[in-house]
Protein backbone atom coordinates (compact mmCIF):
# COMPACT_ATOMS: atom_id res chain seq x y z
CA UNK A 1 0.00 0.00 0.00
CA UNK A 2 1.07 3.46 -0.79
CA UNK A 3 -0.08 6.93 0.27
CA UNK A 4 -1.52 9.04 -2.27
CA UNK A 5 -3.52 12.29 -3.22
CA UNK A 6 -5.92 13.98 -5.59
CA UNK A 7 -8.06 17.11 -5.71
CA UNK A 8 -11.51 16.77 -4.52
CA UNK A 9 -12.33 20.49 -4.66
CA UNK A 10 -10.05 23.51 -5.01
CA UNK A 11 -7.64 24.41 -2.97
CA UNK A 12 -8.77 20.48 -1.13
CA UNK A 13 -7.12 17.74 -1.28
CA UNK A 14 -8.03 13.77 -0.02
CA UNK A 15 -5.09 11.58 1.00
CA UNK A 16 -5.57 7.79 -0.49
CA UNK A 17 -4.01 4.68 -0.40
CA UNK A 18 -3.31 2.80 -3.69
CA UNK A 19 -2.89 -0.99 -3.38
CA UNK A 20 0.41 -1.71 -5.24
CA UNK A 21 -0.11 -5.29 -7.03
CA UNK A 22 2.65 -7.65 -5.72
CA UNK A 23 4.25 -9.95 -8.42
CA UNK A 24 4.76 -13.31 -8.08
CA UNK A 25 7.37 -15.43 -10.40
CA UNK A 26 7.50 -18.99 -11.00
CA UNK A 27 10.86 -20.54 -11.68
CA UNK A 28 11.85 -23.73 -13.05
CA UNK A 29 14.08 -25.98 -14.85
CA UNK A 30 13.12 -28.55 -17.21
CA UNK A 31 14.71 -31.35 -19.28
CA UNK A 32 12.01 -33.32 -21.41
CA UNK A 33 9.19 -32.92 -19.57
CA UNK A 34 6.62 -32.73 -21.90
CA UNK A 35 4.99 -35.77 -20.62
CA UNK A 36 4.18 -33.76 -17.48
CA UNK A 37 5.03 -29.49 -18.02
CA UNK A 38 1.21 -28.97 -19.03
CA UNK A 39 -0.36 -30.27 -15.84
CA UNK A 40 1.98 -28.02 -14.21
CA UNK A 41 1.90 -24.83 -16.16
CA UNK A 42 -1.97 -24.89 -16.24
CA UNK A 43 -1.87 -24.90 -12.30
CA UNK A 44 0.34 -22.04 -12.04
CA UNK A 45 -0.54 -19.05 -14.76
CA UNK A 46 -3.94 -18.07 -13.01
CA UNK A 47 -2.21 -16.95 -10.41
CA UNK A 48 1.83 -15.76 -11.20
CA UNK A 49 2.75 -12.89 -13.13
CA UNK A 50 5.23 -14.76 -15.19
CA UNK A 51 6.85 -18.08 -15.81
CA UNK A 52 10.60 -18.27 -16.14
CA UNK A 53 11.68 -21.41 -17.75
CA UNK A 54 15.21 -22.89 -17.62
CA UNK A 55 15.57 -25.67 -19.86
CA UNK A 56 18.71 -27.80 -19.31
CA UNK A 57 18.38 -29.90 -22.84
CA UNK A 58 15.26 -31.01 -23.52
CA UNK A 59 15.36 -33.29 -26.72
CA UNK A 60 11.30 -33.55 -26.82
CA UNK A 61 8.91 -30.83 -27.34
CA UNK A 62 9.14 -29.37 -23.59
CA UNK A 63 10.55 -25.77 -25.09
CA UNK A 64 7.21 -25.57 -27.42
CA UNK A 65 4.95 -26.23 -24.34
CA UNK A 66 6.37 -23.86 -22.67
CA UNK A 67 6.12 -20.92 -24.95
CA UNK A 68 2.54 -22.45 -25.67
CA UNK A 69 1.92 -21.27 -21.85
CA UNK A 70 3.70 -17.71 -22.49
CA UNK A 71 6.80 -18.83 -20.51
CA UNK A 72 10.09 -16.82 -20.86
CA UNK A 73 12.55 -19.77 -21.83
CA UNK A 74 16.13 -19.40 -20.76
CA UNK A 75 18.82 -22.61 -21.90
CA UNK A 76 21.66 -23.66 -19.31
CA UNK A 77 24.26 -25.97 -20.01
CA UNK A 78 23.63 -28.68 -17.64
CA UNK A 79 26.80 -29.15 -15.56
CA UNK A 80 25.65 -31.83 -12.65
CA UNK A 81 24.42 -28.75 -10.27
CA UNK A 82 20.98 -27.66 -9.31
CA UNK A 83 21.69 -25.13 -7.74
CA UNK A 84 23.49 -23.52 -10.82
CA UNK A 85 20.09 -24.09 -12.85
CA UNK A 86 17.78 -22.61 -10.36
CA UNK A 87 19.76 -19.86 -9.53
CA UNK A 88 20.20 -19.27 -13.21
CA UNK A 89 15.85 -19.17 -13.29
CA UNK A 90 16.37 -16.36 -10.64
CA UNK A 91 18.69 -14.23 -12.75
CA UNK A 92 15.79 -13.93 -15.48
CA UNK A 93 12.91 -13.83 -13.07
CA UNK A 94 11.27 -9.46 -12.52
CA UNK A 95 8.62 -10.25 -9.75
CA UNK A 96 8.59 -9.03 -6.30
CA UNK A 97 8.40 -13.17 -4.70
CA UNK A 98 9.79 -16.39 -6.77
CA UNK A 99 7.86 -19.51 -6.46
CA UNK A 100 10.10 -22.45 -7.41
CA UNK A 101 8.70 -25.39 -8.88
CA UNK A 102 9.02 -28.36 -11.14
CA UNK A 103 7.32 -30.19 -13.45
CA UNK A 104 5.44 -33.05 -12.08
CA UNK A 105 4.02 -30.41 -9.36
CA UNK A 106 0.97 -28.70 -9.04
CA UNK A 107 -0.78 -26.20 -6.75
CA UNK A 108 -4.68 -26.46 -6.74
CA UNK A 109 -6.62 -23.05 -6.30
CA UNK A 110 -7.26 -23.17 -2.87
CA UNK A 111 -3.15 -22.97 -2.12
CA UNK A 112 -2.97 -20.52 -5.00
CA UNK A 113 -4.98 -17.89 -3.10
CA UNK A 114 -2.71 -18.54 -0.09
CA UNK A 115 -0.09 -17.77 -1.40
CA UNK A 116 -1.34 -14.64 -3.18
CA UNK A 117 -2.70 -13.24 0.25
CA UNK A 118 -0.01 -14.14 2.36
CA UNK A 119 2.96 -12.25 -0.32
CA UNK A 120 1.00 -8.73 0.09
CA UNK A 121 2.09 -8.93 3.85
CA UNK A 122 5.38 -7.17 4.70
CA UNK A 123 6.10 -8.85 7.87
CA UNK A 124 7.72 -11.93 6.15
CA UNK A 125 10.31 -12.88 3.91
CA UNK A 126 9.48 -16.81 2.29
CA UNK A 127 6.67 -19.42 2.37
CA UNK A 128 7.19 -22.78 3.07
CA UNK A 129 4.69 -25.58 1.88
CA UNK A 130 3.66 -29.12 3.13
CA UNK A 131 3.84 -30.92 -0.24
CA UNK A 132 1.61 -34.16 -0.64
CA UNK A 133 3.98 -36.84 -3.14
CA UNK A 134 1.40 -39.61 -3.95
CA UNK A 135 2.90 -43.31 -4.05
CA UNK A 136 2.01 -46.11 -6.00
CA UNK A 137 -1.08 -48.11 -5.20
CA UNK A 138 0.31 -50.94 -3.69
CA UNK A 139 1.98 -49.04 -1.29
CA UNK A 140 1.13 -49.14 2.52
CA UNK A 141 0.92 -45.31 2.44
CA UNK A 142 -1.16 -43.52 0.12
CA UNK A 143 1.13 -40.57 -0.04
CA UNK A 144 3.96 -39.18 1.60
CA UNK A 145 4.55 -35.21 2.75
CA UNK A 146 7.26 -33.12 3.24
CA UNK A 147 7.79 -29.48 4.20
CA UNK A 148 10.71 -27.02 1.68
CA UNK A 149 10.36 -23.46 1.98
CA UNK A 150 9.22 -23.06 -1.77
CA UNK A 151 8.12 -19.00 -2.00
CA UNK A 152 10.54 -16.18 -1.21
CA UNK A 153 10.90 -13.00 -2.30
CA UNK A 154 13.81 -11.81 -4.78
CA UNK A 155 16.74 -10.65 -3.26
CA UNK A 156 20.23 -10.55 -4.09
CA UNK A 157 21.49 -12.50 -1.53
CA UNK A 158 18.90 -15.16 -1.58
CA UNK A 159 20.07 -17.97 -3.69
CA UNK A 160 20.72 -21.86 -4.11
CA UNK A 161 23.07 -23.84 -2.30
CA UNK A 162 24.00 -27.27 -3.15
CA UNK A 163 24.90 -29.00 -6.25
CA UNK A 164 21.91 -31.87 -5.52
CA UNK A 165 19.42 -31.87 -2.65
CA UNK A 166 19.55 -27.95 -3.25
CA UNK A 167 18.32 -25.50 -0.71
CA UNK A 168 17.15 -21.88 -0.41
CA UNK A 169 16.36 -21.78 2.98
CA UNK A 170 20.09 -21.44 4.13
CA UNK A 171 20.78 -18.15 2.67
CA UNK A 172 16.81 -16.65 4.02
CA UNK A 173 18.46 -17.82 7.42
CA UNK A 174 21.30 -15.74 6.86
CA UNK A 175 19.56 -12.58 6.44
CA UNK A 176 17.32 -13.16 9.77
CA UNK A 177 14.20 -13.00 8.00
CA UNK A 178 10.80 -14.32 9.12
CA UNK A 179 9.18 -17.63 7.06
CA UNK A 180 5.44 -18.73 7.22
CA UNK A 181 3.83 -21.95 6.67
CA UNK A 182 1.44 -22.31 4.11
CA UNK A 183 0.30 -26.14 2.40
CA UNK A 184 0.43 -26.67 -1.14
CA UNK A 185 0.42 -30.31 -2.89
CA UNK A 186 2.53 -32.08 -5.38
CA UNK A 187 2.37 -34.49 -7.76
CA UNK A 188 4.65 -37.48 -8.00
CA UNK A 189 5.93 -38.20 -11.43
CA UNK A 190 5.16 -42.38 -11.20
CA UNK A 191 5.59 -43.43 -14.46
CA UNK A 192 9.07 -43.04 -15.22
CA UNK A 193 11.35 -45.68 -17.04
CA UNK A 194 13.06 -48.00 -14.80
CA UNK A 195 16.50 -47.70 -16.44
CA UNK A 196 15.59 -43.29 -16.11
CA UNK A 197 14.39 -43.79 -12.21
CA UNK A 198 17.95 -46.02 -11.23
CA UNK A 199 20.27 -43.75 -13.62
CA UNK A 200 18.71 -41.10 -11.14
CA UNK A 201 18.81 -42.74 -8.09
CA UNK A 202 22.45 -43.75 -8.61
CA UNK A 203 23.09 -40.14 -9.85
CA UNK A 204 21.37 -38.88 -6.43
CA UNK A 205 23.66 -41.01 -4.64
CA UNK A 206 26.98 -40.54 -6.02
CA UNK A 207 26.73 -36.57 -6.52
CA UNK A 208 25.36 -36.50 -2.23
CA UNK A 209 28.63 -38.27 -1.47
CA UNK A 210 30.49 -35.53 -3.57
CA UNK A 211 28.84 -32.68 -2.02
CA UNK A 212 29.26 -34.52 1.58
CA UNK A 213 32.97 -34.47 0.99
CA UNK A 214 32.82 -30.66 0.33
CA UNK A 215 30.36 -29.29 2.82
CA UNK A 216 31.26 -31.53 5.89
CA UNK A 217 32.45 -28.64 7.78
CA UNK A 218 28.80 -26.78 7.89
CA UNK A 219 27.47 -28.23 10.83
CA UNK A 220 24.19 -27.57 9.59
CA UNK A 221 25.07 -28.88 6.33
CA UNK A 222 26.77 -31.83 7.28
CA UNK A 223 23.48 -33.34 8.72
CA UNK A 224 21.04 -32.55 6.22
CA UNK A 225 23.17 -34.14 3.18
CA UNK A 226 23.88 -37.30 5.74
CA UNK A 227 19.79 -37.56 5.68
CA UNK A 228 19.92 -37.49 2.24
CA UNK A 229 22.43 -39.94 1.70
CA UNK A 230 20.69 -42.72 4.17
CA UNK A 231 17.10 -41.88 1.98
CA UNK A 232 18.84 -42.26 -1.36
CA UNK A 233 20.24 -45.47 -0.50
CA UNK A 234 16.68 -46.13 1.04
CA UNK A 235 15.16 -45.35 -2.07
CA UNK A 236 17.33 -47.46 -4.39
CA UNK A 237 17.03 -50.59 -1.85
CA UNK A 238 14.06 -50.43 -2.27
CA UNK A 239 13.66 -50.22 -5.82
CA UNK A 240 15.95 -53.23 -5.72
CA UNK A 241 13.21 -55.14 -3.74
CA UNK A 242 10.00 -53.73 -5.50
CA UNK A 243 11.79 -54.55 -8.92
CA UNK A 244 13.93 -58.15 -8.04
Amino acid sequence: MVQSERLIHPGVRQKRYVHIMVKLSACLIVKNESCILPRCLESIQSFTDEIIIVDTGSTDNTVEIALRYKAKVHHFQWRNDFSAARNESLQHANGDWILYIDADEIIDEANALKIRSLINREDIMALTVRQCIPQQCNNIATSFYSEYCRVFRRHPKIRFEGSIHEQILPSIKRLDCKTRQRCSKKNGCLNQGKEKLWGMMMWTVNSTKKDYNRLSTLFNDFIHFIAQICLSYLIVIRFQHFHS
